[in-house]
């Protein structure tokens, strides 16, 4: 079986600006993602989805042909997660968030069996801090405890909000000094330089960076475009059970959120599961 999985950041819902004004972007946004046809959904961003009995969460399963995994995550920004799927080739059976307050914009572990997948999929929409790169560190060093903790073919996906591990970095007279601030850092000449420090801990933490993984390979640096504010700050990051499985990735640049989507194609029967771990705690 060949599985999508697309992330996207909807941008204060998908619905509205920064001010809750409603600015026309939910069809062609709902559109965009369901023209992929994805398996799983990893959404950030669901400013209001919970607001008047759920209703755009609703529309959301109707357009997308998606179900939520569990609910929505709780968030102490207001601007939560979510893990949608398709049912029939998928069927949730686990939804974690006993560590949803440990991160700004909460966190939710999915776990899914997949027709024909020997293992479990554990898939969490990550959403880390954009406001402190080591503070972001810590969220980075949960999630990808969390990733590893049923049967280990896991996936995180969604808005690192931070520098990879090696991406050519903009120039930082070009970055806002509230971004400056948060997510960069000076060297030794007291340069201004980028802080790797998520990318590094979530490596660090035993998960792959599938882009930057398919560019080596690829020799493609194509597949490092930028998703939003000149950084690939969305991104995907795999166990090692699941990286031989890893056969494309796309950005998907549709222009209906500030962040362009990611889609990774996962072909399941090359699944590693002699990479994979007992359940741990």
């Amino acid at each position: 079986m060949l599985l999508r999985v697309l992330s996207q950041n909807l941008a204060y819902g998908g619905t509205a600006d920064s001010e809750g004004r409603p600015d026309g972007r939910w069809d062609p946004l709902m559109a965009a993602i369901a023209a992929h046809a994805p398996h799983v959904l990893c959404a950030q961003e669901l400013a209001r989805w919970e607001d008047h009995s759920h209703q755009r969460l609703a529309a959301a399963e109707h357009a997308l042909g998606l179900r939520v995994l569990g609910g929505i995550t709780p968030s102490r920004s207001a601007n939560p997660t979510a893990v949608m799927y398709r049912p029939g080739p998928l069927r949730w059976t686990q939804w974690e968030t006993r560590y949803a307050r440990e991160l700004h914009h909460g966190l939710g572990v999915g776990v899914l069996e997949v027709d024909k997948m020997a293992l479990p999929l554990t898939v969490i929409s990550a959403h880390l801090t954009p406001y402190s790169a080591n503070q972001a560190a810590i969220e980075a060093q949960i999630v990808a405890a969390r990733a590893w903790r049923y049967q280990g073919a896991g996936i995180v996906a969604g808005d690192i909000n931070h520098f990879p591990l090696d991406d050519q970095a903009p120039a930082s007279e070009s970055i806002p000094r509230y971004n400056r601030s948060s997510r960069w850092t000076r060297d030794a000449s007291g340069d201004w330089v980028p802080n790797r420090i998520v990318g590094e801990k979530l490596h660090a933490g035993g998960l792959t960076d599938a882009a930057l993984h398919l560019s080596r390979h690829r020799g493609d640096p194509d597949l490092l475009a930028p998703t939003a504010g000149k950084v690939r700050v969305d991104q995907a990051h795999l166990t090692p059970a699941l990286l031989p499985a890893l056969v494309d990735y796309t950005v998907l640049d549709h222009g209906h959120s500030d962040h362009a989507g990611i889609l990774i194609t996962l072909d399941t029967d090359l699944i590693d599961t002699a990479a994979a771990q007992p359940d741990w705690i």
